[in-house]
């Protein structure tokens, strides 16, 4: 008798006791269809926001303040916009947003692809389109693979003035203390290394032909690109016992 009342005792402490609160709070709520999470080449972390019926993409940077607003257009009839692809240099070295997407006309049962830059310059208009895809293998240039909706002929491979693919993350596996700035430069950047002097530094196109080689003496060099057309090049060289290294600068 005496257990039994121990254990019912226990029981009404154990319900009186505080109970753990959710410890998974929302840092942020947004009003939409789909939400994503994104990383781009130039503007980092963002998330993106899209309308499952509107033809709109909302980009919010990581402190969830509005970043960007872009409109998908479509011809007269079409809609229900699907996005294929987002980025900044992939597809177009400039840094302005790029987007891959399809729409489609209920009525006539038909599709079409675009291409936009985020001012809304088209690059492509693809009727009947129903897939794109970035063709991303490294050292080899960016393609842009099309499927269109015909019997034949409907398999379509678009070169890109991004040309040779360096990878998503940018700094990827480099080493620590090689910094390259402003990465959109004009006249000249700052090549810095904190760790050991760099060697055999070339500046490279993204086609992959060698345009300036780059004397480094110091672990802080400025280096005059004022004879270099405007584009997204590549520096590449070595460090310590010939690791190589690779970074990318955007001259204007």
């Amino acid at each position: 008798m005496k257990k039994t009342a121990a254990a019912f005792i226990a029981f009404l402490l154990l319900l009186l006791l505080p109970r753990a609160q959710a410890q998974l709070v929302p840092e942020h709520i947004y009003t939409g269809d789909l939400l994503q999470r994104i990383k781009l080449e130039e503007s980092g972390g963002k998330y993106l926001l899209r309308g499952m019926y509107n033809s709109y993409l909302r980009l919010f940077n990581a402190s969830h303040n509005a970043w960007k607003t872009m409109t998908l257009f479509t011809s007269p009839g079409y809609g229900n916009a699907r996005l294929q692809h987002i980025s900044e240099t992939r597809i177009d070295p400039d840094t302005a947003l790029d987007v891959c997407y399809i729409d489609y006309n209920n009525i006539l049962q038909h599709t079409e692809g675009w291409v936009r830059k985020e001012g809304g310059a088209v690059l492509l208009h693809l009727p009947g389109a129903n897939m794109f895809r970035l063709s991303e293998i490294p050292g080899l240039p960016n393609k842009l693979l099309a499927k269109v909706d015909t019997s034949t002929n409907n398999l379509h491979v678009y070169s890109l003035p991004s040309a040779t693919y360096l990878g998503l993350e940018p700094e990827s596996g480099l080493p620590e203390g090689i910094s390259v700035y402003p990465n959109s430069a004009a006249g000249s950047f700052v090549l810095q290394s904190s760790n050991e002097i760099l060697k055999n530094v070339y500046i490279i196109s993204m086609n992959g032909t060698l345009v300036q080689q780059v004397n480094v003496y110091t672990g802080k060099t400025t280096v005059d690109v004022s004879g270099l057309q405007p584009w997204l090049y590549v520096i590449t060289g070595s460090r310590g016992k010939g690791l190589p290294f690779q970074k990318k600068v955007l001259i204007r």
